[in-house]
């Protein structure tokens, strides 16, 4: 729905967590299921395509443990195939808050700020999606990305990111030529 990527691309995130990323601790025995296995439920949910039960999960992945960056990723893409690219931003910027190399969030974050009508966001989240992905190893990258190249990825998030901050120039431009056909004065004032 709301992917960044070209069609037939798979969607992004739904694997495991990469190495580096911290995990969750498991309960003591008798307590509540953990921010684990709730950010296993999500990601199960999200594979199956049940995006809303996705996002319900990682909801409470991130009240166990919120410093796990896992559970944010995971709610933003739900969020995104929802169409729901506001409250997708939020937590998609949790996630590159928490782990500023997590390429997956920076390709989905600058996705929603592009429908969401802020390119020049936009254009620097795929900036910085296409430096996060250039850092991966390979197979991390396959995991990802279905098997894409890091090269080909990187060269689609700077394409991206041009058209973006094309898109952003543009946009200011209109923005200062609006301002001088009314003379610099808003609604009533005119």
């Amino acid at each position: 729905r709301g992917s960044v990527l070209p069609a037939g691309w798979p969607p992004v995130g739904v694997a495991e967590p990469a190495s580096g990323r911290r995990e969750a601790a498991r309960p003591a025995p008798g307590t509540a299921e953990s921010a684990s296995d709730h950010v296993a439920s999500a990601r199960l949910a999200l594979g199956a395509g049940r995006y809303a039960d996705a996002v319900v999960a990682a909801a409470r992945a991130v009240r166990a443990d919120p410093l796990l960056v896992d559970p944010h990723l995971v709610a933003g893409e739900a969020l995104v195939n929802l169409g729901r690219d506001a409250d997708a931003v939020r937590e998609l910027r949790q996630a590159v808050y928490l782990q500023a190399d997590c390429a997956p969030a920076h390709l989905l974050l600058a996705g929603a700020l592009d429908r969401l009508g802020e390119p020049a966001a936009a254009g620097r989240a795929y900036r910085a999606a296409a430096a996060t992905v250039s850092e991966l190893p390979a197979e991390q990258v396959a995991v990802f990305f279905g098997g894409r190249e890091a090269g080909e990825l990187v060269e689609l998030c700077i394409r991206l990111a041009m058209q973006a901050e094309r898109a952003a120039r543009t946009k200011d431009m209109n923005r200062g030529a609006h301002k001088n056909t009314n003379g610099g004065m808003k609604g009533r004032d005119r």
